[in-house]
């Protein structure tokens, strides 16, 4: 059955691997944007069959006096 978890230091591996074969980028690049752009706190996990299949980044955001959440990083 499928689970949806918030995603931890042990999932980077597999998180940069998912990045990287979604929008083709480096390892270095991906990782970078999971740890400094969306932060791994913010980044959810799909996992199936104790694999990581899918992931997708919920950021908090504030604009003027408006909140929200920017989802991003879909893969």
């Amino acid at each position: 059955m499928p689970m949806v978890r918030m995603a931890t230091a042990e999932d980077l591996a597999a998180l940069v691997e998912l990045r990287c074969a979604r929008y083709g980028q480096t390892p270095a690049d991906a990782a970078g944007w999971l740890q400094n752009v969306a932060g791994l706190e913010h980044v959810l996990v799909l996992e199936q069959s104790g694999k990581t299949v899918a992931m997708l980044a919920a950021v908090p955001v504030r604009y003027t006096h408006r909140q929200g959440i920017w989802f991003c990083g879909a893969a």
